[in-house]
């Protein structure tokens, strides 16, 4: 009997599965900016306009090894790049949430976010881009389910062994590869394609 795939429970795993490529990135790292567009553009497009995975970005997450964002015992967030990134990366969440996991609508929410430093002013016009409602994207990143969903990408970040030296990060079917990591930088489809 075949593996299961960790991108579907019922789907057995055969050598040309999608490749899952989630991004672990900060909304005002500088290096986070370049990482969440054209490396994850291209997955969804190439080869012949088929997708080669999915991709999810976890906006903040990381107390493995660095300290850049991490939780307070009230649910909190401090961030690296202050109050306006934490706001940044809870809209992500929210948005994110809302979308299917690894489609392209999600990968262009993330393209165009990145693409400022006013999350709040951005955020409606990225929202309506996806198909996504900007009322409820604002009022879950303002509520308790933003701050859920903030932990909940802390989690899945913390899971990683080893983990993430820094962000952004990509991983490879849910595995952190440092060789793949720095490769990813400047060879994202090579690291793809050896990857599958």
């Amino acid at each position: 009997q075949a593996p299961v795939s960790p991108l579907s429970p019922t789907q057995p795993a055969y050598h040309l599965n999608p490749l899952a490529t989630p991004t672990r990135a900060y909304k005002f790292s500088p290096t986070s900016t370049p990482y969440t567009s054209e490396p994850q553009r291209q997955p969804m497009s190439f080869p012949r306009n088929k997708p080669l995975g999915s991709s999810r970005n976890y906006p903040s997450s990381s107390r493995h090894r660095i300290q850049i964002q991490r939780s307070n015992l009230l649910g909190g967030f401090n961030c690296q790049h202050g109050p306006r990134e934490c706001e940044g990366n809870a809209i992500q969440s929210c948005a994110l949430s809302l979308m299917s996991q690894g489609s392209p609508e999600q990968v262009e929410f993330v393209n165009c976010i990145m693409g400022s430093r006013q999350p709040l002013l951005l955020g409606e016009q990225c929202s309506t881009r996806s198909g996504v409602s900007w009322p409820i994207v604002s009022m879950c990143a303002s509520s308790k389910e933003g701050t859920s969903l903030q932990l909940e990408a802390e989690r899945q970040t913390q899971t990683l062994y080893p983990g993430p030296s820094f962000v952004p990060t990509i991983t490879y079917d849910n595995v952190f590869n440092q060789n793949d990591q720095r490769e990813s930088q400047y060879n994202f489809l090579g690291v793809v394609c050896h990857s599958s």
